[in-house]
């Protein structure tokens, strides 16, 4: 067994955690991509090949559940909003997803009014908006 000494036994521990450290801050860097290239990745309608994609605004497709919709979701001061808009209560992914993007917009002008109390302003929207909507969909509001 060869014989090594404690500043080689000690460069080599430092080698192994700098090593470490490289992987984590990779793996946290990945991590980080990751959740930007999902956040602002393309919604794609398989119908008409239209990219939809605003920030707050997520398509739910799922085969295994029976909600196809769009899911708004805001956070604001610890405080979140969400809310569905199904396609078979608007009618089709377009009228769910232009509800959603109005919603937003309308939710969006009353925290510029409002700005240190989103807990109201999301209580205020939680079912419907300002403006009663036509067709009301799910809301959640927690803190």
């Amino acid at each position: 067994m060869p014989c090594t000494s404690k500043a080689q036994n000690q460069a080599v521990s430092v080698f192994l955690a700098n090593n470490l450290k490289i992987r984590l801050l990779q793996r946290y860097i990945s991590g980080i991509l990751w959740c930007v290239r999902e956040n602002t990745s393309p919604n794609i309608n398989q119908n008409t090949n239209k990219t939809m994609t605003q920030r707050n605004i997520t398509r739910y497709t799922y085969e295994t559940t029976s909600f196809q919709g769009w899911r708004l979701s805001i956070c604001r001061k610890w405080n979140q909003f969400t809310k569905y808009f199904s396609d078979r209560q608007y009618g089709s992914e377009e009228a769910a997803f232009k509800a959603a993007l109005e919603m937003r917009d309308q939710i969006y002008d009353a925290l510029r009014k409002t700005p240190d109390d989103p807990r109201a302003v999301f209580e205020r929207f939680k079912n419907g908006g300002e403006e009663e909507s036509a067709m009301p969909a799910t809301a959640a509001v927690s803190k």
